[in-house]
């Protein structure tokens, strides 16, 4: 079962390719979804992961709590860290997490607690993700930074590709075939020219660490990473353009390495929309 991303409203259904039904050769052992209105930008070279782009899908998410999941549930999720796999070129995020509401999750907070407390289960994903496509023919995936799990406080840094969605998706799937084609000059004409107004740009991507979790729950505040020349205003725009919210208030922080944050505080409840299907 896939989300169709290229459907209205986004429904769940069995994956095809070619015409032919598609299934997992063998079992996953973990509850396997996506961040919705989330995108791994196509047009991203991330020079840490070999240069490769983004896959122009959601950012997939691999749940490790005890509880097996229901097909469309919604979890609230607490990220551990990320594994770089590089799927036939292109770059898929694996974001390792576990739900608020299993009995570890106060236990794990990172990578090294991940192994502590689930031994063996970051390499098992990982093969599990490398393998998975060899019974229909085809190459094992690769995975960038020496095979090993980025911890989450690594993440900003390393995954600039995932970016805050386009819930239209119109954004047009670039094929591989093309994608070799276009020049590097290209690509950085096209991200230079796009208008400083796209909400898109305005919101670079969430802020997912345990601290923004914690004030989305607690104060019903979404953290945004978001363009230094960005004003409230057009912050505010862009929040409730993508997420058709209402906005209470905005506060703003530059950081010391020279990024800038948002703190969104929303005039409903909010808590669902970095949810985990």
């Amino acid at each position: 079962m896939e989300v169709a991303t290229d459907e209205a409203h986004t429904p769940i259904k069995q994956d095809t390719k070619k015409g032919k039904l598609r299934y997992y050769p063998y079992n996953i052992n973990w509850n396997y979804g996506l961040l919705p209105q989330t995108w791994e930008d196509p047009s991203f070279a991330n020079a840490e992961v070999d240069g490769a782009f983004g896959d122009n899908d959601p950012v997939d998410v691999v749940e490790i709590g005890g509880a097996r999941a229901k097909i469309g549930d919604v979890l609230k999720v607490k990220p551990l860290g990320a594994l770089a796999m590089i799927d036939e070129g292109e770059l898929d995020w694996k974001i390792v997490a576990i739900s608020l509401d299993d009995p570890k999750a106060s236990l794990v907070n990172d990578v090294n607690d991940v192994e502590k407390h689930f031994p063996g289960t970051l390499t098992a994903i990982r093969d599990w993700f490398r393998d998975y496509k060899i019974p229909d023919g085809k190459p094992a995936n690769k995975f960038g930074l020496d095979n090993k799990a980025a911890d989450k406080m690594s993440l900003p840094a390393k995954a600039a590709s995932m970016q805050v969605p386009q819930i239209e998706k119109s954004q047009p799937k670039i094929s591989k075939k093309k994608k070799e084609k276009r020049s590097k000059n290209d690509r950085n004409s096209e991200i230079s020219s796009r208008n400083s107004e796209d909400p898109y740009q305005i919101l670079k991507y969430p802020v997912t660490t345990e601290h923004a979790l914690k004030e989305l729950e607690t104060n019903n505040t979404l953290v945004f990473v978001v363009d230094k020349r960005a004003d409230k205003k057009k912050i505010r725009s862009a929040v409730e353009k993508l997420y058709s919210i209402q906005t209470k208030k905005i506060n703003t922080l530059m950081r010391p390495d020279g990024s800038k944050k948002a703190y969104v505080i929303c005039k409903s409840d909010v808590s669902k929309i970095f949810g985990f299907v």
